[in-house]
């Protein structure tokens, strides 16, 4: 198990992580990373990111339901008077 110092910076305190130890991670100055507290145990983790699925238009489409009805909210939205310049 490796040890480091914490350090004051400004108002804060940062802990110095190996360089070799970023590379690994895919980490660098400025990523984000999680932090989690287990008892007195302090964890830090890239992130876990999910790759994010890719829909077509035809996709997103077949989802939608043309029979469902129309938000109330819309109703009011569409009735609204022009409060500016806009043009219909």
């Amino acid at each position: 198990m490796a040890t480091a110092t914490l350090r004051t910076v400004g108002n804060s305190v940062a802990v110095v992580i190996p360089k070799q130890w970023l590379e690994v991670l895919k980490l660098q100055a400025g990523s984000q990373v999680e932090l989690a507290l287990d008892g007195n145990r302090l964890t830090l983790q890239a992130p876990i990111k999910l790759p994010r699925k890719k829909y077509t238009l035809e996709q997103l489409l077949a989802e939608c339901d043309p029979n469902a009805p129309y938000p109330e909210e819309l109703h009011e939205w569409d009735n609204m008077p022009a409060v500016g310049r806009e043009v219909w």
